[in-house]
């Protein structure tokens, strides 16, 4: 039997076989190396080096995650915890909404964001709440740990065990208000759950986490979460931010039935991490609903280990606002000198 022609040049041609085998080498290498540029390109595109996720409400099955286990600064999510022992203190009977609380020295010395409450005046419970979700008051939140724990100490305890019972396994607090702290650390994964804990176990103050403005006195104050007011169904709950997190956020959206919460930290900027948590949960939204028996679940994701330090963001955020404000500083005097001469 006869051996076909273009099977004799292969068999029968061993530089041939070396020379297609190359050719082959090459293209797969070519496109690997496209492949990783278009990913390394839509990664710069995103200006983004943090954490994120998102999962389904319902099911809690993970949609998308990148670095979910990595540990990072929760800055003012921590205020997230706060709510959550706030409202165990109230379930068991402890304090009630109208319960009001005195605010120390040491809360109305409290840094920025604040209400700007003054010591020795009182605040119930309900707009101490109020202020602390939708407008990030750090004054308020030591009025809530002072008031419920007695002392920021015994509070923080209380906030270290809840963590512990809800499987936070990566997550310290060292205070209630998510001031920078070297040991107060969290993962995107982390938040994901206590944002879950608090969906499910206190759907009743759900309200807190939706509201666009909040009035203390003669102070009405808008939400710190533009993203309620800017994205299609955005219903909560958190925004925080300090030089070495970057810009954080727990958001949730609900469409035709379905909620979702997309977790987003380390963004340089507001704005790049409003429009990162949008786009993660407009694609989420836009992919089938999630009824993948095989999605992962959200508490089987993994924490890294615990000798991971946090990455720090302060020189990518905080040296670019300065330089920023520099420029139009200078800008503004400029013109200023233009107007004179």
């Amino acid at each position: 039997m006869s051996i076909p022609e273009r099977w004799s040049r292969v068999i029968f041609n061993p530089t041939q076989i070396i020379f297609t085998r190359f050719q082959a080498m090459c293209a797969v290498l070519g496109t690997v190396a496209l492949l990783f540029l278009t990913i390394a390109s839509a990664g710069a595109g995103q200006n983004y080096a943090g954490p994120n996720l998102v999962f389904d409400s319902g099911t809690s099955n993970v949609l998308y995650s990148q670095k979910a286990g990595d540990r990072w600064y929760p800055a003012s999510l921590t205020k997230m915890m706060t709510a959550y022992v706030v409202f165990k203190a109230i379930k068991a009977g402890k304090v009630s909404l109208k319960t009001r609380l005195k605010v120390s020295r040491k809360a109305s010395r409290q840094p920025p964001s604040k209400i700007g409450l003054r010591a020795g005046r009182h605040i119930s419970v309900n707009k101490a709440l109020e202020a602390m979700i939708v407008r990030s008051g750090n004054d308020v939140a030591m009025v809530l740990a002072e008031g419920i724990g007695r002392t920021e100490a015994k509070f923080v305890k209380r906030m270290n065990a809840t963590a512990k019972k809800l499987g936070m396994n990566a997550t310290t607090y060292a205070n209630p208000h998510g001031l920078y702290n070297k040991r107060q650390v969290t993962t995107a994964r982390d938040m994901g759950i206590l944002a879950q804990a608090l969906i499910k176990d206190f759907p009743q103050y759900r309200r807190y986490f939706k509201m666009q403005k909040v009035t203390v006195g003669k102070k009405t104050m808008k939400a710190r979460n533009k993203l309620l007011k800017s994205m299609a169904g955005a219903d909560g709950m958190k925004t925080g931010f300090l030089c070495v997190s970057g810009y954080n956020i727990v958001v949730t959206a609900t469409r035709d039935g379905r909620r979702l919460v997309a977790v987003v930290m380390g963004s340089k900027s507001a704005k790049m991490r409003d429009a990162r948590a949008t786009q993660l949960l407009d694609r989420a939204f836009s992919a089938q609903s999630g009824t993948n028996r095989d999605a992962a679940k959200l508490v089987r994701l993994a924490n890294g280990a615990k000798a991971n330090k946090p990455t720090n963001m302060r020189s990518v955020v905080c040296k670019r606002a300065k330089k920023k404000r520099r420029a139009r500083k200078k800008s503004k005097k400029h013109k200023h000198k233009a107007k004179g001469s």
